[in-house]
């Protein structure tokens, strides 16, 4: 058993004779004193047991986010707050637990370096377990804390401000959140009062209710909820029909004080087509953004992928397989796929050398000739703006920016001439894709940030999310 903690060294004292529940108490106050009563609250849900064993304090739960939260979030302050509290307390140990079965064993959360987790044997194990999508699978990082803790407040208390508005590239996780707030609540709070909906089912359900004359019935059911989840809601632009409609459920809702969550690629105010009142609406909740998963997220969220498989693999390999899958996960998940089906067809164990043969393979095979269409089309998902716009006289950073990174990654990735490439982007003049390249090699030098369509970053970063965004086009 591995543990990770913090060893504690306190004044020397007379021994305490209070009982652990007492213990347990006291430390609770001195914690809360710490890092304040909201906060408190907030951090250490229902979910967050508190344990005296062999004078450590043990904080364990069945989520793992959770547990890796409170360890990189709030160490230092428990650490203090025990210290503090002067009960002869000489350990803090943070440990994941099983969900409780008749031989179910704990485990305790290790803080281990990478290269120093001996490989897993690569040998086949049970059948996957039908994945549902909830919190306890998430992988959190920085680019998800906000948004998560969001997710994570409405599923304890349902206190966060409504609506929800979670958004971010694709690939980046939004769908899994919001399944995992919609699985939680409809199984341990709601007993079917909530769903969970992407907008274009919403649409052609609309569509069929105006047709068959259903509409009553349509409203009955998506108004006639405590919690209405609703996925990829820039599918509505240019459905004028169905957005009043879905303006309408949502200020009924609002009325009633119900739960709303929503999710797209950009911001309310950024998805051209909907009315000044809609977006008003949804961004008068709490809007948090979700960025692309960093390489350690994505290791993790590759490990996890092999678990609902049913077979274990090296560590090694999955790094292999993240080194060559930057950006989203999807791509990930496809060469996880066929490592696993290549160690099926063996029915041996696949080596890193044999694996790293199959991803030049593989890439090789995927590798097609890049297109300026497909250059437009990267750029407009990661940026999160229209074609049209790319094409348009517009000068405003949101804009010029992007459009300039276009040139310039068609000039890498394509054989197109300056004239071309200026022609395909809105008839401009040859001399203006060369000043768009030497501009974009000048932010390059400085390590210059741009403003995505989920906030800002460094310019290299931008580069590589597009290209990786190129790589499932």
């Amino acid at each position: 058993m591995m543990m990770y903690g913090r060893k504690i060294t306190t004044r020397k004292q007379e021994s305490v004779t209070k009982d652990n529940m007492e213990i347990v108490s006291a430390l609770k106050r001195k914690v809360a004193d710490k890092v304040g009563q909201q906060k408190f609250e907030l951090w250490f849900t229902e979910e967050i047991h508190w344990a005296i064993e062999d004078s450590a304090l043990v904080l364990s739960s069945t989520a793992r986010f959770m547990i890796e939260r409170l360890r990189r979030t709030l160490a230092k302050a428990i650490h203090t707050a025990v210290v503090q509290a002067n009960l002869n307390i000489t350990d803090v140990y943070y440990r994941l637990s099983e969900e409780k079965t008749p031989t179910a064993k704990k485990q305790i959360v290790a803080h281990r370096r990478r290269d120093e987790i001996k490989p897993a044997a690569t040998t086949e194990i049970r059948k996957p377990a039908k994945h549902r999508k909830t919190l306890a699978n998430y992988i959190v990082g920085t680019s998800n804390q906000l948004a998560v803790t969001a997710a994570q407040m409405m599923i304890q208390n349902r206190a966060t401000p409504s609506p929800l508005f979670i958004y971010g590239p694709s690939g980046c996780g939004k769908t899994h959140l919001l399944q995992a707030i919609w699985n939680h609540t409809r199984r341990e709070v709601l007993s079917g009062r909530a769903l969970y909906i992407t907008a274009e089912q919403f649409t052609t359900h609309f569509t069929e209710s105006i047709s068959g004359g259903g509409t009553p019935s349509f409203r009955g059911k998506y108004r006639n909820v405590d919690l209405l989840v609703v996925d990829d809601i820039d599918f509505f632009p240019g459905k004028r029909a169905t957005a009043e409609e879905f303006h309408y459920t949502v200020d009924d809702l609002l009325r009633e004080q119900k739960q709303l969550v929503f999710s797209a690629k950009q911001v309310p105010s950024e998805i051209s087509g909907l009315n000044r009142d809609l977006v008003a609406r949804l961004s008068s909740g709490l809007v948090c953004d979700l960025g692309l998963p960093d390489e350690r997220m994505r290791f993790e969220i590759g490990k996890l992928h092999c678990q609902r498989l049913g077979f274990k693999i090296m560590d090694e390999v999955i790094e292999m397989a993240v080194e060559r899958s930057p950006g989203d996960c999807r791509h990930l998940f496809g060469i996880l796929n066929r490592i696993h089906a290549m160690q099926l067809s063996h029915g041996k164990p696949v080596t890193p050398s044999v694996v790293d043969s199959l991803l030049i393979d593989l890439i090789k095979c995927n590798k097609r000739p890049v297109r300026l269409h497909d250059i437009e089309r990267a750029i407009c998902d990661v940026f999160g703006i229209e074609t049209k716009m790319l094409h348009s006289n517009g000068r405003k950073a949101n804009v010029s920016r992007p459009r300039m990174l276009a040139m310039w990654l068609a000039r890498k990735h394509t054989k197109s001439a300056f004239s071309e490439i200026g022609e395909y982007f809105g008839n401009r003049a040859h001399n203006t894709v060369i000043a768009a390249e030497h501009r974009v090699n000048e932010w390059i030098a400085e390590n210059a940030s741009i403003p995505l369509a989920f906030g800002a970053c460094p310019i290299q970063d931008a580069i590589e999310r597009v290209e990786a965004t190129l790589l499932s086009v």
